[in-house]
C-alpha cells in the first residue's frame, strides 16, 4: 500500500535491474553488511522464536477485541480459509479464493507486518542483495541440501509470522465491512454510497486501528 502499490514491469527490465553493476564505495559497503546484519538478526529472533509466534498471534486477536470485535467469529474462520490457500503450490489454489487474497492486497489489508516489513527494509537496504536475490544465488540453491532445508523453514515460518496479523486483520475487515454495510441499508437512497466506497472505508479502518508498516512514519523506520 503505497506509490508503488499494485505497478509492474518486463522481465526484461527486472533481469536488467538485477544484474546490474554498480561501484559502492568501502564505506557504503561496510554500512550496508550492517544493515544486512541487523536485518538477518531481527528475522532470526522474530519468525524462528516461537514464543513471538504465540505473542504475535495473541496481541493480534487482543487487539482486535479491545476495538471491540469478536477475534473468534466465523469471519475469522473465514479469514483462515484465505490465509490457508496462500500456503499451497500457485497451480493448487483455489482460484476465488486467491482472487479474494488479491483484494485484500489491493486494499492495503494483508501483508502489513511491522516485524517482517521491517527487517525485510533492512536487508534490501543493505546494498548486499536483496532477500530474493540472496535466494537466487547464495548456496541455498546450489544443491546443498541442508541449507536448502533451512531456507524452506525460514521462508515457511516468515509466511506463517505474516499469517498470524492477516488472520485477524481480514476478520476485522469482514466484520467492519458488514457493518458499515447494515448502516448504509439503513440511509435514505439518495444518502446510499457505493459497495466500493463501503470497501475502501472498511480497508482504512482496518487499517487505522491494527498495526500497518504502510502508516509508520519514514523517520521512525530508521
Amino acid at each position: 500500500f503505497g506509490s508503488l502499490t499494485g505497478a509492474r514491469t518486463t522481465e526484461q527490465i527486472a533481469k536488467l535491474v538485477e544484474n546490474a553493476s554498480i561501484h559502492i564505495p568501502y564505506i557504503t559497503t561496510a554500512y550496508g553488511y550492517l544493515l544486512g546484519m541487523k536485518g538477518f538478526g531481527q528475522s532470526a529472533a522474530t519468525v524462528l522464536n516461537h514464543i513471538t509466534h504465540m505473542r504475535n498471534t495473541i496481541g493480534q486477536s487482543v487487539i482486535m477485541g479491545e476495538n471491540g470485535l469478536n477475534p473468534a467469529g466465523k469471519e475469522t474462520q473465514q479469514s483462515f480459509r484465505v490465509l490457508t490457500n496462500q500456503f499451497k503450490n500457485a497451480k493448487n489454489r483455489d482460484e476465488a479464493i486467491q482472487s479474494l487474497y488479491e483484494k485484500y492486497q489491493r486494499l492495503g489489508i494483508v501483508n502489513q507486518n511491522v516485524k517482517v516489513r521491517e527487517f525485510t527494509r533492512l536487508v534490501n537496504k543493505s546494498g548486499i542483495k536483496t532477500i530474493d536475490l540472496l535466494a537466487k544465488e547464495s548456496l541455498l540453491t546450489r544443491g546443498w541440501t541442508p541449507l536448502k532445508g533451512i531456507k524452506k523453514v525460514h521462508q515457511t515460518t516468515t509466511q506463517l509470522y505474516t499469517a498470524e496479523d492477516d488472520l485477524f486483520r481480514i476478520a476485522t475487515y469482514e466484520k467492519e465491512l458488514k457493518v458499515l454495510r447494515t448502516a448504509n441499508r439503513g440511509l435514505p437512497k439518495v444518502q446510499r454510497v457505493s459497495a466500493e466506497a463501503l470497501e475502501l472505508k472498511a480497508a482504512e479502518i482496518v487499517r487505522n486501528t491494527m498495526p500497518t508498516y504502510d502508516l509508520v512514519p519514514y523517520a521512525a523506520r530508521w
